[in-house]
C-alpha cells in the first residue's frame, strides 16, 4: 500500500472529541510522543504524533486551539490506531518506531499490589512516589485513588490535600 493511498485518523488531542481522516503522506515528523499540540497537555501515555500544514487542517473537521507555531514543523496531530486500518498502522509503525509505552499493570492494580505486599496501610507520599517511579502520571495516580475509593477497593484516612494520608485495604 502506498503513502499517499493510505488513509489515517487523527486528532489534534487523543482525548480530544473530533477528529478526521487524512492521507498518512500528508502528515510529517511520525515519532511517539505523551504531549499535545496546542495546549502541551499530558495525554497520560505515548501516541504517535505527527504534524500537517494549515491548509489541511483548515479543510477537515478538527478544531483547533490556535496555539502552535506554524514556522516550524506544522501543526501537531495525534494519530489514532483504533480508527486506522492494520495495514495503514503499519506503515505508521515503519515510520515511528516502536511503541515505547510500559507494559504494566494498570495503576489502579499496581496500587493494590503495593498495599498487599507492604503493611496494610501506606502514606499517600509513599504510593505515590512508588507510582511515578514506576512511570504513571500524577493524573493517572489521582484518578486510580478516587475510583479505588468509590469502589470500596481502598480506604482514605485523613486529608487528601495531605501527604500523609493513610491509604489502606479495607478489612474483610
Amino acid at each position: 500500500m502506498e503513502n499517499d493511498q493510505a488513509l489515517v485518523f487523527i486528532k489534534r488531542s487523543p482525548h480530544g472529541d473530533d477528529g478526521d481522516y487524512i492521507q498518512l503522506s500528508e502528515v510529517g515528523g511520525l515519532h511517539w510522543d505523551n504531549r499535545t499540540g496546542g495546549y502541551n497537555e499530558s495525554t497520560g501515555r505515548y501516541y504517535v504524533m505527527g504534524y500537517i500544514n494549515e491548509e489541511d487542517l483548515n479543510q477537515l473537521n478538527i478544531s483547533c486551539s490556535g496555539r502552535h507555531d506554524y514556522s516550524r514543523n506544522g501543526i501537531k496531530i495525534c494519530l489514532m490506531k483504533t480508527k486506522t486500518s492494520t495495514a495503514v498502522w503499519n506503515l505508521v509503525l515503519q515510520q515511528a518506531g516502536d511503541d515505547p509505552n510500559p507494559k504494566r499493570p494498570p495503576c489502579t492494580q499496581t496500587i493494590l499490589c503495593l498495599l498487599s505486599e507492604n503493611p496494610p496501610a501506606m502514606q499517600r507520599a509513599e504510593i505515590r512516589r512508588q507510582l511515578l517511579e514506576r512511570g504513571f502520571e500524577p493524573k493517572t495516580i489521582r484518578s486510580a485513588i478516587k475510583t479505588m475509593t468509590k469502589d470500596n477497593r481502598i480506604i482514605l484516612e485523613g486529608s487528601c490535600f495531605s501527604p500523609k494520608q493513610i491509604i489502606a485495604l479495607p478489612e474483610h
